[in-house]
């Protein structure tokens, strides 16, 4: 039996009583269990496991995964689950990290920066914290777009700028570099794009940068999904 404190990122269900959950877990990363007869009325472990909850559990490993025996809820984010639009941010989250973890590989990186912004989630603007988290997440991973440079001619941006984006070279391509089938991204959304590389530090107290990132967000989060997207074809 193992011990392990993690976040439920899935759940699928498996037959009429058995649910496979998916845990994104500190210690052994994201591991792929099985808990039997958890449908069924008397099951205790059931009400246990709704996220979002930080969940306490021990296993039994099996095959490619394990059998979940035993969880206990050690912290449950109720602003988180009684927010819709928290709840969306958070669950948005649960499915970035199962597309971008391997299974049974500990990442210390993106486990404490999922586990700072679900706090954060808690108490800031879950807009915000959405922008911050995607941008730190990108970060991580190593493929954030380069926004301080023309990726084909390496001059530097003005203030500003419009710019088009091209996934392909990993960043922004100045106007002058423009081809024919250019995908020209607005001015602000260029300009928060560049204050997130920049320095996130003080953002949260920055009301320009505010202000400017929920009239953008829609469109933000579209763009970065899209990016996400473009990249899961070569992870």
């Amino acid at each position: 039996m193992l011990r392990a404190t993690g976040f439920v990122l899935k759940k699928t269900t498996i037959g009429d009583f058995d649910v496979g959950y998916c845990f994104f877990t500190k210690k052994y990363g994201k591991i792929n269990l099985t808990a039997r007869s958890v449908k069924k009325p008397l099951s205790k472990l059931a009400g246990q496991l709704e996220p979002p909850s930080l969940v306490n559990f021990i296993f039994s490993p099996a095959g490619n995964g394990g059998i979940l025996t035993t969880a206990l809820a050690k912290k449950s984010f109720l602003k988180i689950r009684r927010d819709f639009d928290k709840l969306n941010v958070y669950l948005e989250w649960c499915s970035m990290i199962y597309d971008f973890t391997f299974e049974k590989q500990k990442d210390d990186k993106i486990w404490h920066l999922f586990k700072s912004h679900v706090q954060m989630l808690c108490q800031k603007n879950s807009f915000i914290t959405n922008i911050l988290f995607f941008n730190a997440f990108l970060n991580t991973l190593g493929f954030n777009l380069i926004s301080d440079r023309c990726v084909n001619c390496q001059k530097l941006f003005a203030t500003k700028t419009s710019v088009s984006y091209d996934f392909a070279r990993g960043g922004f391509v100045c106007n002058e570099c423009l081809g024919k089938k250019s995908n020209i991204i607005s001015r602000e959304l260029f300009e928060i794009i560049q204050m997130l590389h920049a320095d996130t530090k003080d953002l949260l107290g920055d009301e320009y940068f505010i202000s400017i990132a929920l009239k953008n967000y829609s469109s933000l989060i579209i763009f970065w999904q899209r990016y996400l997207k473009y990249i899961k074809n070569f992870y």
